[in-house]
């Protein structure tokens, strides 16, 4: 589970990623590939 508090839009968001028997969790690619969708989510959502 991913919890992310995007406090611009004052919305709670959870991410389920993966269950915990398949991995421990996420490589450093992953959390910057994550990073990125959310980075590029909240500035379409600020666009609106």
């Amino acid at each position: 589970m991913i919890y992310y508090w995007w406090l611009g839009g004052a919305q709670f968001w959870m991410f389920t990623v993966y269950d915990k028997d398949e991995m421990n969790d996420l490589s450093t690619d992953e959390r910057k590939m994550l990073s990125r969708l959310l980075e590029r989510e909240i500035d379409k959502r600020s666009a609106s």
